[in-house]
């Protein structure tokens, strides 16, 4: 949400009501930091993880060996591969909400391409990271806007009038860049719909 504010503010520089919406969602991201420190930092917590932990070397021990890692890194890639793209050849007709689906799908794949990498010859895989980063950022941006939607909207009655106003303004520059960035990520999505499956034998 700062960085949305920033910029459409930097584009409306004389817009009043941007101090008092900047105000409010402090206030708010601060008090919701309070929540987040409070329940990382508590009991409960820590005995969760302590709990997974023991059960993870209970586990481990208990487990058969199975198939080899490349193996197991080639159908772990042809999964996630197939989730993305099941719904990125429909990217023309995926609403905001989908697009968001997809980008958490395809942070998904690019972390596990990383994490995999090693298994497979580099220049493959560095054509697939270099493919998937900007995609990933593009829908990003998309999602930065349906946040800053759905956060302003749980601000507007602490808002005065001029902050509302600044919401409203927020809000439409955040539709306009979606609006924007459509084709982009349709480019981007038919770059990476081009390369070749390096996991497949």
């Amino acid at each position: 949400m700062r960085r949305n504010l920033s910029r459409a503010e930097a584009e409306f520089p004389t817009e009043a009501g941007w101090a008092n919406l900047k105000t409010i969602a402090e206030a708010r991201r601060v008090a919701e930091a309070e929540v987040l420190t409070e329940t990382v930092t508590g009991w409960d917590t820590t005995n969760f993880l302590l709990d997974l932990l023991h059960w993870r070397d209970e586990a481990a021990a208990l487990l058969p060996s199975g198939p080899g890692a490349g193996e197991v890194a080639r159908m772990l890639l042809a999964d996630r591969w197939r989730r993305v793209n099941r719904q990125g050849s429909r990217m023309d007709r995926i609403d905001i909400p989908g697009l968001h689906e997809l980008r958490i799908k395809i942070k998904k794949l690019r972390y596990l391409v990383d994490f995999t990498k090693s298994l497979f010859d580099s220049t493959l895989t560095s054509a697939w990271e270099a493919r998937l980063s900007p995609l990933q950022d593009a829908l990003g941006t998309l999602n930065d806007g349906a946040t800053a939607r759905s956060l302003i909207r749980g601000m507007m009655p602490a808002l005065e009038k001029d902050g509302a106003f600044a919401a409203g303004l927020l809000i439409a520059w955040a539709d306009g860049r979606t609006l924007r960035h459509r084709n982009r990520i349709q480019q981007l999505w038919d770059d990476l719909a081009e390369l070749p499956p390096y996991w497949k034998d």
